[in-house]
């Protein structure tokens, strides 16, 4: 259940947002689903996965390479019920496949991300996956 992911269990909550966000760049099959991920959608999750804090993708890789499907089920059960998240079974499925992209994260895509995220920050369109906003919210504001 979730005690086992405890030690991780706070910067999954906080970061249940992100990782939603993440799965609708995602095919929803694919992530609802037990079998292993194609290429391509292993390298996205790479992508998604390198947007969380480096120490939940290092926590991750400690404590989720042998999550097996009904854990991360129950975990993304457990977020949604906690209301960090919408759809559940979509972070769970995230959660789950997460293990086949979390060896190749590295620094360097967590740089990468780093830097698109204050590009866009920069270029006022917020963080990605956020709506920029329209001008006449930029003007109320």
């Amino acid at each position: 259940g979730p005690e086992k992911f405890m030690p991780i269990m706070e910067m999954l909550e906080e970061d249940a947002d992100l990782i939603e966000t993440a799965c609708a760049e995602m095919d929803t099959a694919v992530l609802l689903g037990e079998e292993p991920l194609e290429p391509e959608d292993q390298q996205k999750l790479v992508s998604a996965l390198a947007f969380l804090r480096p120490e939940l993708v290092e926590g991750m890789k400690e404590l989720m390479m042998d999550i097996s499907f009904d854990e991360a089920m129950d975990l993304g059960a457990h977020l949604q019920e906690e209301e960090f998240c919408t759809d559940g079974d979509l972070v769970g499925g995230f959660l789950f496949h997460a293990k086949e992209a979390l060896p190749e994260v590295t620094e360097e895509h967590h740089a990468a991300a780093d830097a698109l995220t204050e590009q866009a920050m920069a270029s006022g369109g917020g963080a990605p996956g956020e709506e920029p906003m329209e001008e006449e919210e930029l003007a109320a504001e």
